[in-house]
C-alpha cells in the first residue's frame, strides 16, 4: 500500500532545509553554494535522490491524494515535461517536451511530442482515440491500426471500408492532387480523389490472373503466361472501333460493325475508306 504524498514531499522539503542549514565533516549533502536563485520555496540538491514512495507534483496535488499505483502523479493545468538538453559544442542538444492537452480555453485534449527546437509537433493522440489506433507488435514489429493483431507490416482494421489516403498539397509548389485506396464487401477501389472518379475496381471472388502485368511489359488477362505484348485467355467483345496503328495515320486499318456489317477501313487522306464489308 503506498504512502501518501505527504511523507515523501515532507521528507524531501525538510531533509533539504536541514542540509542548506549547516554544512559539517559528516555531512552527505551540501548547500548550493552557486545556486543564485532567491525563492525560498525553491530547493537545490546536490546529491542524488532516491524516493521509495510516490510522488506528486503541481499545484493541484491534494495532501489527500491516493496514489494507488501510480508512481508520479503530475496534478494541475497546462502539464508539461520539458527535455531541455544543454550540451553544446557538437553533441546532439535538440530539445523536447511531452504535453498534455491545449493550453485554450475550448482548446483540444490530447498528448502530444513536440519538437521545441524545431517548432514541431511530430506526435499527437487526441482524447477518445479508439483502442490499438496504433499497435506495434513485439513479436514481428508488424504495425495494426486498429488491431491489436497485425498479420501483416501494415494492418489495417475498420468496421466499414478501411482504407488509405495519398494527398499532395500544393506546400511543394506542385498541384493538389488525391488518391483514395480502400475496400469493402463490394469492391477494391482505386479512386480519383480529385474527381470522384473510381479508376480501378476488383469485385471479391473475382478469378486468379483475371489480369496480370509481367515483367517483360507483357500483359495476360486470364492467363499468368502471356506470350504476347497483349494475351487474352477467353472472348474479347469490342463495343466500337479496333485499331491497327493510330488512328490518326494514314495507312492504318480499323475493324468495326457497322449496320450490322463487319467493316475493314483504311485511313486515305484523313478519312477512313471503307474497304471490305462482310454480313
Amino acid at each position: 500500500m503506498k504512502r501518501k504524498i505527504t511523507t515523501s514531499i515532507l521528507l524531501i522539503l525538510m531533509s533539504a532545509t536541514v542540509f542548506a542549514q549547516y554544512d559539517d565533516a559528516t555531512s552527505t549533502l551540501k548547500p548550493d553554494t552557486t545556486n543564485n536563485n532567491k525563492d525560498p520555496m525553491i530547493q537545490v540538491f546536490n546529491e542524488d535522490i532516491i524516493v521509495h514512495n510516490s510522488i506528486g507534483v503541481g499545484l493541484d496535488v491534494p495532501n489527500d491524494y491516493a496514489f494507488g499505483f501510480t508512481t508520479i502523479a503530475l496534478i494541475e493545468n497546462n502539464l508539461r515535461i520539458l527535455f531541455d538538453d544543454s550540451s553544446v559544442g557538437g553533441f546532439p542538444a535538440n530539445d523536447w517536451q511531452l504535453t498534455a492537452n491545449s493550453p485554450d480555453n475550448g482548446g483540444d485534449n490530447y498528448f502530444r511530442i513536440d519538437d521545441v527546437t524545431a517548432g514541431t509537433s511530430p506526435f499527437t493522440v487526441q482524447s477518445g482515440a479508439g483502442s490499438n489506433a496504433l499497435f506495434i507488435k513485439r513479436t514481428n514489429g508488424y504495425v495494426g491500426f486498429g488491431t491489436a493483431d497485425p498479420v501483416r507490416d501494415l494492418h489495417v482494421l475498420s468496421g466499414d471500408t478501411p482504407g488509405l489516403r495519398l494527398q499532395q498539397d500544393m506546400s511543394g509548389g506542385y498541384p493538389a492532387q488525391t488518391w483514395d485506396v480502400y475496400g469493402n464487401e463490394v469492391n477494391f477501389n482505386l479512386a480519383d480523389g480529385n474527381t470522384g472518379a473510381y479508376c480501378f475496381r476488383i469485385q471479391p471472388g473475382t478469378p486468379t490472373n483475371t489480369l496480370t502485368l509481367r515483367s517483360g511489359g507483357l500483359v495476360g488477362i486470364g492467363t499468368w503466361t502471356p506470350e504476347h505484348t497483349l494475351e487474352v485467355k477467353g472472348d474479347v467483345q469490342v463495343d466500337s472501333y479496333f485499331y491497327f496503328g493510330d488512328e490518326s495515320t494514314d495507312g492504318n486499318w480499323r475493324v468495326s460493325v457497322v449496320a450490322g456489317k463487319l467493316t475493314f477501313e483504311k485511313r486515305e487522306g484523313g478519312v477512313w475508306m471503307s474497304k471490305i464489308e462482310m454480313e
